[in-house]
């Protein structure tokens, strides 16, 4: 099936109805910024076959029931009148394997209410069109079951649909999942011939066993040697017996041993990562505790020395000159008191002789007399007021003659406070560089911590995300559990060996019987029913060791592909990406590691780039290995966004694989776009890496068609209800 054509009108954010892209034959490049529509386009192509687009995590389960005029443009809601039906379509045109034309449409009405109301007008409708020689005419199906079995059958199958198209890295993730053996397994047998020779071991067993059935009845009806036959049924019949309670608890054995080793892929983890994670557990813990160590040594270097800074008066280091001038204005400052106060005593009227004390003063005052002149003094009279200023407390003070100078005691205490200041602060050169060092080499040790504590949360946080942990702890849990499944194993396994020898000997005996009860009956058995009887017994040995023999084969193969892959993906990126080596478990099935030059496996310590370019070189070599299928040469690759995690060498060589690998292909990214200067907001091709891409893909004989997903200049990409997507073919 080639897809020829999809077009868009009013599906999500493509508003409008000029939506086109034309497809072609190798690989369809579809580039576009976030938000500009890559992932709406890849819905585009499930939805329009299945009715259903992806959910957040890129799984296809959101039914046109579940979003209903969430699948149409916000820009055709806002825009259509209240009243109005608005719809959304999706046409895509195809050839399948047939070169039968097919067109497939669905479309979904909703009406707007009011404001941004709308009632949904039922389900999506989905018509199917096939050409015939002049025109396109729609199928009469029979319902959904008759719409799904028509694609199915004619379009592309939907249980391999997961194999082939995927979005993101987890997309790819899902289809190859090489942390369990099982779904690897499982993928293997979906994607190759080998259930054939399934189905064939199945009928060998059947026939075989229809066969024993009719040897035994006609045992049964034999006379001859009546007793002899009777003794060497019924050690047949306690043979099958003790065969059957072996096989029942081989059976239940081989069930455990399978449960486990499920269990241990489900662990996604080995023993040795346990004692990793502990390790690194260890060790994060001894980096927090000197963190800790060193932060309060650190914080305590600070703290001592603001304390310092004034306790120990390192505040004034280098300020000697401003003490000697402070104590030489503070002596000027008495010598001014002493000589202000001189002048002062100077200035005061003299006492008179024979002055009075002031009891004399106080009854002259009474008696309003003057003792001294004989003569009345009235009070009020310039008399009385004389004698008045007679008294001490009206004489004239020093103080009452020059102005106070009040901060003697302070300059006093400021002195003595300057003297020990400057004492002290004569140590500061010494401490202030052991302090110095001191501090500077925390700061140092601090830095030199976080940087190992930063590097060993790097390598915590790629192992948890290797093997899907939620922490250390976990881990470590999960460790100790792998290492129970571990013994759990090796103890069923023995167990299974015993019983397998046991089977063996009980086996072997049971040929002997039969031989020997074969040769008692003589000519009275059909000898064609022995014949038949040995033929299905080889036949079906047979069956199961040619299985064993293609399977084997089919590993050879898929290992030698998935290395092509692997080796042409990775070679040009300039570091150490090993071999894909698939290892076999016990249960038969394989499982795959990135191996060194000296076989030693890897892969715990590859990146997240390496371990995604071997689950694509395994997808590729599947899809390609089978040449019966030929699923790669059928259908189309659609991926989105599927090598975020690759650089641009990488993502290169992995677009060459992919273009020759698919006949057809449609991969959305956003790589080889770059800022637009002369477009606020808006991108521009990056036309150097488009062109080296063409050249390599020209060289190849692959195809390359690119279209660019652009917003409008004007339209502000942020807003939903003014999106609409421009295809631009390039």
């Amino acid at each position: 099936m080639k897809i020829l054509k999809i077009e868009l009108e009013n599906f999500m954010c493509y508003s409008g109805t000029r939506n086109v892209i034309q497809f072609t034959e190798g690989l369809n490049l579809i580039l576009g910024g976030n938000g500009y529509g890559k992932t709406k386009l890849y819905d585009a192509f499930n939805w329009v076959l299945f009715d259903k687009i992806t959910d957040q995590d890129g799984r296809l389960t959101l039914s046109t029931q579940s979003i209903k005029e969430g699948l149409i443009s916000k820009r055709a809601l806002a825009e259509v009148e209240d009243n109005k039906e608005v719809t959304a379509v999706v046409r895509l045109e195809v050839v399948n394997d047939k070169s039968k034309h097919i067109i497939l449409e669905r479309s979904y009405k909703t009406m707007k209410l009011s404001g941004m109301e709308f009632s949904g007008l039922g389900k999506s409708t989905l018509v199917i069109s096939e050409k015939d020689e002049f025109e396109y005419k729609p199928l009469a199906l029979d319902g959904l079951t008759g719409i799904d079995e028509y694609i199915r059958e004619q379009i592309i199958p939907l249980d391999i649909l997961e194999y082939l198209w995927f979005q993101g890295e987890r997309g790819i993730k899902r289809a190859v999942d090489t942390s369990s053996t099982t779904k690897l397994q499982q993928v293997i047998n979906k994607l190759s011939y080998i259930d054939t020779w399934e189905r064939f071991i199945s009928a060998a067993i059947d026939t075989d066993r229809r066969t024993k059935d009719k040897f035994d009845k006609a045992v049964r009806r034999s006379d001859k040697n009546q007793e002899k036959s009777n003794k060497l049924q019924s050690d047949l019949q306690s043979i099958q017996d003790k065969l059957a309670k072996v096989e029942k608890e081989l059976g239940i054995n081989k069930r455990e041993i399978e449960r486990a080793d499920e269990q241990i892929d489900n662990l996604s983890m080995s023993e040795g990562v346990r004692d990793d994670l502990r390790n690194l557990s260890d060790e994060e813990n001894k980096l927090k505790r000197e963190l800790t160590e060193t932060e309060r040594e650190y914080n305590d270097i600070l703290d001592k020395a603001n304390r310092d800074l004034f306790e120990d008066f390192w505040v004034i280091h280098g300020t000697e000159h401003m003490a000697k001038k402070f104590e030489g204005l503070r002596e000027d400052y008495i010598y001014s008191r002493h000589e202000d106060r001189k002048r002062a005593e100077n200035g005061l009227p003299p006492i008179p002789k024979g002055h009075p004390t002031a009891a004399h003063l106080n009854k002259m005052l009474k008696d309003e007399h003057c003792n001294i002149c004989n003569r009345p003094a009235e009070k009020g009279s310039e008399a009385y007021e004389h004698i008045k200023k007679l008294l001490p407390e009206n004489y004239p003070r020093v103080e009452d003659n020059f102005d106070p100078y009040h901060h003697e005691g302070s300059l006093q205490n400021l002195s003595s406070s300057k003297y020990r200041v400057t004492h002290h602060s004569e140590d500061f050169e010494a401490a202030s560089a052991k302090v110095t060092q001191r501090y500077f080499m925390l700061k140092d040790k601090w830095k030199k911590l976080e940087e190992e504590s930063r590097k060993t949360e790097e390598q915590k946080a790629i192992l948890l995300s290797r093997y899907g942990l939620e922490s250390v702890e976990s881990g470590m849990r999960q460790g100790e559990q792998y290492m129970l499944l571990g013994e759990k194993k090796a103890k069923l396994s023995k167990e299974i060996g015993r019983l397998e020898v046991q089977k063996e000997e009980l086996s072997e005996e049971q040929k002997k019987k039969n031989k020997d009860l074969e040769n008692l009956l003589g000519d009275e058995m059909d000898p064609i029913l022995s014949k038949q009887m040995k033929y299905f017994e080889s036949l079906l040995s047979a069956a199961k060791e040619a299985k064993e023999a293609q399977y084997n084969k089919l590993v050879d193969l898929l290992s030698r592909e998935t290395n092509q892959h692997y080796e042409a993906i990775n070679k040009h990126s300039g570091a150490f990406f090993g071999k894909v080596v698939f290892r076999q478990n016990s249960k038969g099935g394989y499982f795959p590691e990135i191996q060194n030059e000296n076989g030693e496996s890897v892969t715990s310590g590859m990146s997240t780039s390496q371990l995604l370019s071997m689950q694509f070189s395994i997808l590729f070599a599947i899809l390609s290995a089978n040449k019966e299928y030929g699923y790669n040469k059928r259908y189309p690759l659609i991926a989105d966004a599927p090598n975020s995690a690759f650089d641009a060498k990488k993502k290169k060589h992995l677009l060459r694989q992919i273009g020759t690998t698919f006949e057809q292909s449609i991969v959305m990214m956003f790589e080889y776009l770059e800022n637009d200067p002369d477009r606020a907001n808006r991108y521009k091709v990056d036309e150097g890496g488009l062109s080296e891409l063409v050249d390599t893909m020209r060289k190849e004989g692959v195809n390359v068609n690119i279209i660019m997903l652009d917003v409008p200049d004007g339209i502000n990409s942020r807003d939903i209800n003014e999106l609409t997507v421009q295809i631009k073919n390039l």
